[in-house]
């Protein structure tokens, strides 16, 4: 059984530029030998325009799927409302991972969580420094050692259910829903709390949100973990 479980879960957006997929591949190289790759793509217009081929042969996925959003109903009074499909697009990544372990009759140790639109400045290696017995997740970027984003994220397997799972269900609990919709992340941080998860800060370095631009940027730095 491999030592990671490396999720590419969100809007599909700018993940079919070469730029953008030859920085997530060059990212993940240093451990993709002992590591499975799940694709788990959500609604986008992009999805017309993708070569499936190129994004498969770059990083052979174990499995892909696409989420649907149709069950959210959520008004544009709502801006935050991609936090909904944000979780569904977790919850589907849950369980190709867990369908992928019953399967092989085993588990991963660390689930590498990535977005589809987003390059990063470091790389994965295996000597990370997370005790894989611990229920805790790293999150990146401008967070800080109490704050949880939707970017970049390193689970170790006894967080795996809170972060992926129960953070969808908690959206809809009755006295929390309208809040969800406004403060995602704030909802993600009680779940994970809730549950007894500790959340720390993995330094990615640096990480662009693309947004369709062109720049080629090559992963220079090994990831760091801020205890």
């Amino acid at each position: 059984m491999p030592k990671y479980a490396i999720g590419i879960v969100g809007q599909l957006r700018s993940f079919y530029q070469k730029n953008v997929y030859e920085n997530i591949s060059a990212a993940i190289k240093p451990i993709r030998e002992n590591a499975d790759v799940f694709f788990c793509f959500g609604e986008h217009s992009d999805v017309d325009y993708i070569s499936d081929n190129i994004l498969t042969d770059t990083f052979n996925p174990t499995s892909t799927q696409y989420y649907s959003s149709k069950r959210f109903e959520a008004g544009n009074e709502h801006p935050q409302e991609m936090g909904l499909w944000m979780a569904r697009g977790w919850l589907t990544l849950y369980h190709q991972i867990l369908e992928q372990e019953e399967k092989t009759k085993s588990q991963y140790e660390l689930i590498i969580k990535l977005r589809p639109d987003i390059m990063l400045g470091s790389y994965f290696h295996d000597n990370i420094d997370i005790d894989t017995e611990k229920s805790e997740i790293y999150v990146s970027g401008y967070a800080t050692s109490t704050d949880v984003n939707d970017c970049s994220a390193i689970i170790t397997r006894n967080a795996l259910k809170a972060y992926l799972h129960d953070f969808y269900h908690d959206f809809y609990s009755i006295d929390a829903f309208n809040d969800c919709l406004n403060h995602p992340e704030g909802r993600l941080r009680w779940t994970l709390a809730d549950k007894g998860v500790t959340v720390g800060v993995a330094s990615f370095k640096e990480e662009i949100i693309t947004q369709y631009n062109n720049e080629t940027w090559c992963p220079s730095s090994p990831i760091k973990i801020n205890h």
